[in-house]
């Protein structure tokens, strides 16, 4: 075979590799589309849990805060994992979906798996301020005692309330059958930590500073007599007030209301209006997840 020949082969050979991969990628990217249905709404039942009043109402404050706000949440129950982690499907799902404004990424997932007994609220980029890990880890734990009872409507109920409550409490909207008793709000301890910490550091520089100058002189005076005791102590009584006084608690997020008492009014029929899809958003892997 001369030379001609075997780079004429060896072309032959790239092109033949080059095809094969241009289908393989092909199947893969088919694969991956078909992997997720459709999204219907805001509130997507695939593992069919939810009450259709529960998934009215949802579906009703959902397009009024996408309306008022422009940030979209997504509801789906899915009837199984497939054996994939519950964070990679719901960041998929999330990404196909392109749940969220393409521009400020403010889209949110509250994904949840009977099957496999795992919930995920997954948030994107825009609204990870609003909607912090913790913030959204403490509002999945709440989900869980309904969900052990397999009350799914109502945990997934007053997520979606505590949610929206929430975001329009800090966008300064109303959404109707939001119960704004859900909001949540950073306690103001847990605002004005940083303060509380340097006036801490403070108060004990100024109580050590007492305390060697109080040292230096019962030195000088030779050690207490009488009521000495008192008068070392006596004069920095203020500084014990204000360490007890400036303890804090624990950082958190407080709700003005713990309870949901149930599904509020009616929207009248139906959803209203035809759904066009979400936004084009994106999610950086951030929420909570959890089990019950």
């Amino acid at each position: 075979m001369n030379r001609i020949s075997i780079q004429r082969a060896m072309r032959a050979d790239r092109r033949f590799i080059a095809s094969a991969l241009f289908i393989a990628l092909s199947f893969s990217v088919m694969a991956f589309a078909e992997e997720y249905p459709a999204p219907r709404g805001f509130v997507n039942d695939f593992a069919g849990i939810i009450e259709p009043r529960a998934a009215t109402e949802m579906e009703a404050m959902l397009r009024q805060l996408r309306d008022r706000s422009g940030i979209e949440i997504a509801v789906v129950t899915v009837p199984s994992l497939e054996g994939r982690p519950i964070e990679d499907y719901a960041n998929d799902l999330f990404r196909q979906w392109g749940i969220g404004s393409k521009e400020e990424d403010t889209g949110l997932l509250l994904l949840i798996a009977p099957r496999e007994r795992r919930y995920r609220i997954e948030v994107g980029y825009g609204l990870e301020g609003d909607i912090p890990d913790g913030l959204a880890g403490e509002i999945g734990r709440r989900m869980v005692p309904y969900f052990r009872q397999q009350k799914y409507s109502q945990g997934i109920m007053l997520a979606v309330n505590s949610i929206v409550a929430t975001l329009a409490e800090k966008r300064g909207i109303r959404i109707e059958g939001a119960d704004p008793r859900l909001a949540y709000r950073e306690s103001v301890r847990r605002r004005g930590s940083g303060m509380v910490g340097i006036g801490f550091l403070l108060i004990m520089l100024v109580f050590i500073i007492v305390m060697i100058i109080a040292a230096a002189d019962a030195g000088r005076r030779g050690g207490p007599r009488g009521g000495g005791r008192r008068r070392y102590y006596g004069g920095a009584d203020w500084l014990w007030a204000a360490l007890l006084l400036s303890g804090w608690s624990g950082g958190g997020y407080r709700g003005r209301g713990s309870d949901w008492g149930g599904f509020g009014g009616g929207f009248g029929g139906g959803f209203g209006g035809g759904f066009g899809g979400f936004g084009g958003g994106s999610s950086g892997g951030g929420g909570a997840s959890g089990g019950w």
